[in-house]
């Protein structure tokens, strides 16, 4: 899924709907705060392109 995809997903939510996200059908579950982000960059795909 993209970040495109994921906000056109979301749009139809009220702005104030809290997200939870769920695996091991249910058995693992979180929120999503501002810190729950990070960015990861793939120094690999940089090398194939050269």
């Amino acid at each position: 899924m993209t970040v495109g995809e994921l906000v056109a997903h979301l749009q139809d939510y009220d702005p104030d709907t809290p997200v939870y996200l769920s695996f091991d059908n249910g058995y693992t579950y979180g929120g999503l705060d501002e810190r729950s982000f990070e960015e990861l960059w793939d120094d690999e795909s940089d090398e194939e392109d050269c």
